[in-house]
């Protein structure tokens, strides 16, 4: 896994936020951070590159610890999968053998005011599926 990051004051902040989809974008502008997660497809094994099977698993467990150690720190981390991605892998100079992952907005918690009531809205009508349609004894249901 790889992560390219900008600062706000950065002079590449708004390319990274241009990259976000309009409602991504609407608040992750706020941030101190905006991070674009990628992972390596290849691995390289006594100088010889083959398929990484678990390449999206193992970025997704290194994000994870990432929230996880933001959230320690007094910041929060917030992933999001809409944005444009074959802009990203273009404008942040991606070699081909990495895929882009995710986006991360990462800062200093703020006053929900600050957001928009769109974004409140949404985010109070998210909900986690129950556990029943998640995780399946003896085999997967058909």
């Amino acid at each position: 896994w790889r992560f390219v990051y900008a600062h706000r004051n950065d002079d590449c902040w708004q390319d990274f936020v241009d990259l976000l989809v309009p409602f991504n974008a609407g608040w992750a502008q706020h941030a101190s951070a905006l991070l674009f997660v990628l992972s390596d497809t290849l691995m390289e094994l006594r100088g010889e590159a083959s398929p990484a099977h678990s390449h999206s698993f193992d970025t997704g467990a290194a994000w994870a610890q990432l929230a996880l150690q933001a959230g320690q720190m007094g910041y929060q981390a917030r992933g999001m999968a809409g944005l444009d991605f074959d802009q990203a892998r273009e404008r942040l100079n991606v070699a081909e053998r990495y895929r882009v992952e995710m986006a991360i907005a990462l800062g200093r918690p703020t006053a929900p005011t600050t957001l928009s009531e769109a974004f409140h809205k949404r985010d109070d009508e998210s909900q986690r599926r129950p556990l029943h349609e998640i995780a399946f004894a003896g085999s997967f249901p058909s």
